[in-house]
């Protein structure tokens, strides 16, 4: 009996050994696949730390480029902006200083000199504006377009007798100039406001300004604009404009005049309307009689535009051999559209 149950103890505890075997490898098997889940975690934690680190430095380096490209169109923009106001500052020191002082000379100053400065000063105008174009925003650039074919120079170097220039064409050279102050006025504002340096109300009124030069409000600043035929032809008298020989006091041609006007300029301008003569001093104009009020009235603002030009223009042009120039008015010139 003994026997038996020293057997039946040592089953017992052998059964005991191999359940508390089965536990420990259990258990080291579960250390060691959680020691192997930690090592593997941690492993996914440095990638995805990595990857975020990769990511917020290409985002940082993306930022600071379009920074840097924000700071250099600004700073060309500026640039461009800059150079435009130096060059029409320059064109108005020409105007107010050279050419002014040429004018209201007498006798005239040193006309010749003074219209080289301006050309010149005028040519850097033009390269000027065609850089800012390029780069310009939408508070400058209608204003810098509208200035790229507003000025009149012609207006500025007038026809300029040894007695001094006539009083109508000064008056066109100061509304000209005039036209060159507001335009460099609203340029530095248009200016500010693309930077966003101007205040709101302010551009505000720069907007509703800008909208009056693109509608043609500063178009028109010849001294013909908005008269009458009679006003017309006292403006050209004021000129020193005469009637041709052989015209009346209104420069309507006589039937006499009509004959040998078309004998000698038919066939230079075969519906030639008027003839403008021009030697030394002297500026004579004829009118053909044959023709409407209307028209008429066309033909003496015609004038008037191509006299304060300084007989700068467009119209038929004739040298005679005795130094005289004649300009030829036809039915394809119109008053206010076309500078003549």
């Amino acid at each position: 009996m003994t026997t038996s149950v020293l057997a039946a103890s040592e089953s017992g505890v052998s059964a005991i050994a191999l359940w508390t075997l089965i536990v420990v490898v259990i258990a080291a098997v579960g250390a060691a696949w959680a020691a192997l889940s930690v090592r593997r975690v941690g492993a996914n934690e440095d990638v995805i730390s990595r990857e975020v680190a990769a990511l917020h430095n290409a985002v940082d380096r993306q930022v600071r480029q379009s920074s840097d490209n924000d700071s250099w169109n600004r700073d060309q923009v500026t640039a461009r902006y800059q150079e435009l106001l130096f060059a029409l500052s320059n064109v108005d020191r020409v105007v107010a200083e050279e050419i002014s002082a040429a004018v209201i000379s007498t006798p005239v100053g040193d006309l010749a000199a003074a219209t080289r400065a301006l050309n010149k000063a005028y040519d850097q105008l033009n390269l000027a504006l065609s850089a800012a174009l390029v780069v310009a925003r939408r508070r400058v650039h209608p204003l810098a377009l509208e200035l790229s074919t507003g000025i009149d120079r012609r207006v500025l170097t007038p026809l300029a007798p040894e007695t001094g220039i006539a009083g109508p064409a000064y008056e066109r050279l100061q509304s000209e100039h005039a036209y060159i102050i507001r335009m460099h006025s609203l340029l530095l504002k248009a200016m500010r406001a693309d930077l966003g340096l101007l205040d709101p109300s302010a551009e505000a009124t720069l907007i509703f300004t800008t909208k009056e030069v693109e509608t043609g409000v500063l178009s028109d600043r010849s001294t013909a604009a908005g008269r009458s035929g009679v006003q017309l032809i006292n403006l050209l008298e004021d000129f020193g404009v005469t009637p041709l020989l052989g015209a009346a006091d209104d420069y309507v041609m006589s039937d006499a005049l009509v004959a040998q006007c078309e004998e000698l300029y038919s066939s230079v301008s075969p519906s030639f309307q008027a003839v403008m003569r021009h030697i030394g001093d002297d500026i004579d104009l004829a009118v053909r009689p044959d023709l409407t009020d209307e028209r008429l009235d066309e033909i003496y603002d015609i004038a008037v535009r191509l006299v304060e030009a300084g007989l700068r223009g467009n119209i038929h042009r004739r040298d005679g051999l005795d130094g005289s120039s004649l300009f030829l008015i036809d039915p394809t010139h119109h008053a206010g559209i076309d500078r003549v």
